[in-house]
């Protein structure tokens, strides 16, 4: 550790006893693809939004490129039709896979609000509770809605 680490601030045998063996360790495959899908879809979608809505920025907090985004995939979510029309089951079986929801029926699954949000952090959460495959459709649904 250099001197200028955080971690120098953390006890010897914590960093020895609890941090340093996960290093040793690697993840299963599995997940190690599930993460790289993840990191590669959520680049790829925000720079085909980005380029397809170029957005002034007159204000830092101007996203309408995220807004799109984030409209679009509530839509891949709810089978390509309007929320306001309820939601299909799909949607909450993505929903379903949140650990607050884990235990729930499809019924009582708490959804989020549908749109945007501080900073659309709704995208990452979406994207993130699909699946790899899940995710490679929702790309092709982009691609052919864009």
């Amino acid at each position: 550790m250099t001197t200028d680490s955080p971690l120098r601030l953390l006890p010897v045998d914590l960093f020895r006893d609890r941090i340093l063996p996960y290093t040793y360790r690697p993840q299963p495959t599995a997940l190690q693809q599930d993460l790289f899908s993840y990191h590669r879809t959520i680049a790829h979608v925000k720079t085909i939004y980005s380029t397809l809505y170029p957005t002034v920025r007159t204000t830092p907090d101007d996203e309408s490129d995220m807004a799109w985004l984030s409209n679009d995939i509530t839509r891949f979510l709810n089978n390509d039709q309007a929320t306001m029309l309820g939601y299909v089951e799909f949607y909450r079986v993505v929903f379903q896979r949140l650990y607050m929801n884990h235990m729930k029926n499809l019924s009582e699954v708490r959804l989020p609000p549908p749109f945007g949000g501080v900073h659309f952090n709704d995208i990452k959460v979406s994207i993130g509770l699909l699946l790899p495959a899940e995710r490679q459709q929702l790309e092709r649904f982009l691609g052919a809605s864009t």
